[in-house]
């Protein structure tokens, strides 16, 4: 599977918790270059807070929400990874990791490192 083939899913929850965190890193990687360059070549996907909203509504029940380990504010980002056509995810949150790989109802995989996703699947 090539370059070609692969879009970033992102939300604008999203992009403010990496501009939050990335704010004092001195990387020279910049996420809105990345996001207006996928744009561009039409390898975006965009999920909308209402649609972040709808999700949670429609799956995140009493049950749930207990079992899960992620903080708060990472519970806004399930979705957008749930909602993706791959549903893949990287992160450096164990409890993040934890919760897309058990959400149930679905088929995830989230992983701390990128070669523990299986892109070739």
């Amino acid at each position: 599977m090539g370059e070609a083939n692969a879009h970033l899913v992102w939300s604008q929850k999203i992009l403010a918790e990496y501009n939050r965190t990335a704010a004092n890193s001195r990387s020279d990687t910049n996420i809105a270059i990345i996001i207006d360059k996928l744009t561009r070549q039409g390898r975006h996907i965009f999920i909308s807070n209402q649609q972040i909203k709808d999700f949670k509504r429609g799956h995140f029940k009493k049950r749930i929400l207990h079992q899960l380990r992620c903080n708060t504010e990472d519970r806004n980002h399930i979705p957008v990874v749930l909602l993706s056509d791959r549903k893949y995810a990287l992160s450096a949150d164990h409890g993040f990791v934890h919760d897309i790989n058990n959400f149930p109802g679905f088929v995830a995989r989230a992983a701390i490192r990128p070669q523990d996703i299986p892109y070739d699947a």
